[in-house]
């Protein structure tokens, strides 16, 4: 499973995204490569974006762990989940992110998902030269993949009020059992 690079330049600056299926079997020499080759291609930013984890599992297995973690060593600027339909929590590692799962942020598969929170993952990135700067410029959005909660309208929408607070209170609840 070689990966295909995507380049975007933003402001001036070369972002690479990959991506790869955990689920259909990836090792970490094809993530070594991959990210060597985006370097090697001067992307400044790397973002590895993973198919993984178990379906309506709100924590991380420990592949995605292991996997999410040595990309961010291998030189990811930053790695986001997909795959479990639920929302997982969000680990500092080495001073870069590993988001678990964004949850299903716009869903075809089902016209009314059990579990409708999803978020939208921020950061913004200080690049100088080729160097970028770890820092903590993120943020996190609570949304819902439908505007209704007893069907899917497929649109999704930012959560407010209690349904903010309890979307917020879930990843941090995720987040907080990954750091244990």
């Amino acid at each position: 499973q070689n990966s295909t690079i995507a380049y975007k330049t933003v402001k001036g600056v070369k972002v690479a995204f990959l991506g790869f299926n955990e689920l259909s079997g990836v090792t970490k020499a094809q993530i070594k490569a991959g990210i060597k080759k985006a370097k090697k291609a001067k992307a400044a930013i790397i973002i590895v974006s993973f198919h993984w984890g178990i379906e309506r599992d709100y924590y991380p297995a420990s592949v995605q762990k292991k996997l999410g973690r040595y990309a961010i060593s291998c030189g990811a600027s930053l790695v986001l989940g997909h795959h479990p339909h639920v929302l997982q929590g969000i680990e500092e590692y080495k001073g870069r992110y590993i988001v678990y799962s964004l949850g299903n942020f716009c869903f075809g598969g089902n016209s009314n998902p059990e579990d409708k929170d999803c978020m939208l993952f921020q950061q913004t990135f200080t690049v100088t030269g080729n160097e970028v700067a770890k820092n903590d410029a993120v943020d996190f959005i609570a949304c819902s993949v439908s505007s209704e909660s007893d069907r899917n309208t497929y649109q999704p929408v930012i959560a407010e009020g209690d349904e903010k607070t309890r979307i917020d209170g879930k990843i941090q609840d995720s987040t907080d059992k990954i750091a244990q």
